[in-house]
């Protein structure tokens, strides 16, 4: 904090506080060994050193904090699961759980329905739970090996049924999501399943399109409604928050503040909800150095901050999905399953036709 003498008057100025989403964001371009890019680290480290202050706001769970705090070396809040809790020094600050009940009824009531091939919860633990619908037990290898090749990325799954029932029925449920497949089809059921869906549980629960999988948190859980609450507990307007990201769930936080920053490879769609575009992270450097450059920030706020979110269609190769790790490596295995498949199939058509069968 820092007081200004200004003609008699004392002027009150907060340090910066920096939201930064992780997968496509800060974790990009990607370093499977060092997790960030030395630039990335360095500008963070050089913004903590400067007295300000960083938050980690992410779609993952607590697993990533625990990772990126040792390489800063210093303890931060994470906004995690998509803005269903916020946690810092391994107590939580914030908790806004799905009502498990309504979780287990979200679970019941759509699995049989839009072609929904696989599901995956995030509970207060480091692991993601998942439920295959269609696929078989060779899933559980294929993703394993999967998570060993993303070295620094990797999460910790669990692919038994009974443990996914378990904690869906026990809770706490931070967000679930149910998974469409692969490709533009896919992405097309999930587009298409997101309205029906919003009809039957939006009086509880938040849905977020991403790519192929639809996130779902509790009534009023977003990154940007989390973000809020920790900026103002801790003194900080909204002119001293700067936000970034490249994905849907990170709108929330491009509509509730103007300083708002978002990713060169992200779609169309959601650039068109934030004030600036960069390349990389560290590339907001320049911004917070010359603040000329964000002084027609809050116009752009202010006449943008109601526009409708019209999500369109990602290509499937360059997810941004905000638990990307996670989805390619299930999507990994449905094209692996479904290509077995094909040729299984086709090795019985021709033992057929050659009389064999």
């Amino acid at each position: 904090m820092i007081f200004l003498i200004n003609i008699g008057v004392t002027r009150f100025y907060m340090k910066k506080l920096l939201a930064v989403d992780l997968d496509g964001t800060l974790f990009y371009p990607q370093r499977r060994f060092a997790l960030m890019t030395r630039k990335n680290l360095k500008f963070l480290k050089d913004f903590i050193a400067d007295g300000n202050e960083v938050v980690v706001a992410t779609g993952r769970n607590c697993r990533m904090l625990k990772k990126i705090e040792k390489k800063l070396g210093t303890k931060l809040t994470m906004i995690g699961c998509k803005g269903s809790f916020t946690r810092t020094d391994d107590k939580f600050l914030a908790s806004h759980p799905l009502d498990s009940k309504k979780a287990a009824s979200i679970f019941v009531e759509a699995s049989n329905r839009f072609g929904i091939q696989a599901w995956t919860l995030m509970d207060d633990s480091e692991y993601n739970f998942i439920y295959f619908n269609v696929i078989p037990r060779i899933s559980t290898i294929l993703l394993k090996i999967h998570y060993i090749l993303k070295f620094q990325y990797k999460e910790l799954t669990n692919v038994n049924k009974k443990k996914f029932v378990e904690r869906i029925k026990n809770g706490p449920v931070y967000k679930l999501m149910p998974v469409f497949g692969l490709g533009k089809k896919a992405e097309a059921r999930a587009i298409e399943a997101n309205g029906p869906l919003n009809e039957m549980f939006s009086d509880f629960a938040e849905l977020a399109i991403s790519g192929t999988v639809i996130e779902i948190t509790s009534k009023g859980s977003s990154k940007g409604n989390a973000l809020m609450d920790y900026a103002k507990s801790r003194g900080y307007s909204i002119d001293d928050v700067y936000c970034v990201g490249d994905t849907s769930n990170d709108i929330s936080m491009f509509k509730q503040f103007p300083h708002s920053f978002v990713m060169a490879h992200s779609p169309k769609w959601v650039k068109d909800h934030a004030c600036h575009e960069v390349n990389r992270v560290s590339d907001i450097r320049k911004y917070i150095d010359n603040p000329n450059l964000t002084e027609n920030d809050m116009n752009f706020f202010l006449k943008h901050k109601d526009d409708p979110i019209k999500p369109r269609l990602f290509s499937f190769f360059v997810s941004t999905n905000p638990n990307q790790e996670l989805i390619i490596g299930i999507k990994l295995i449905f094209l692996i399953v479904n290509f077995m498949s094909n040729i299984i199939h086709f090795v019985s058509n021709e033992k057929t036709f050659g009389g064999i069968k």
